[in-house]
């Protein structure tokens, strides 16, 4: 029997819920960064299918996602000029 989630934990994890609320129409990308950050801070690890995983890579537009520092200041991401 093939296993229908995976499970994800470190940067796999984090990158799941960075992409899971950037992708979200609903949420501006300001909500979405503090909202992965709480996410991220909080999951230690976690399960998802691996149906949800692989539609979420097809469908994920790589916005740019800005993460915040703990003072509130804003990180660019690696690779990006400053």
């Amino acid at each position: 029997m093939t296993d229908t989630t995976k499970k994800l934990s470190g940067p796999a994890k984090d990158r799941f819920f960075r992409k899971l609320f950037a992708d979200d129409e609903g949420v501006d990308e300001a909500t979405a960064s503090r909202l992965s950050a709480r996410a991220c801070s909080i999951v230690t690890s976690l399960r998802a299918r691996q149906s949800a995983l692989a539609a979420l890579e097809r469908r994920s537009p790589r916005k740019r996602v800005v993460e915040l520092k703990s003072d509130g200041g804003e990180r660019q991401p690696a690779g990006e000029p400053r």
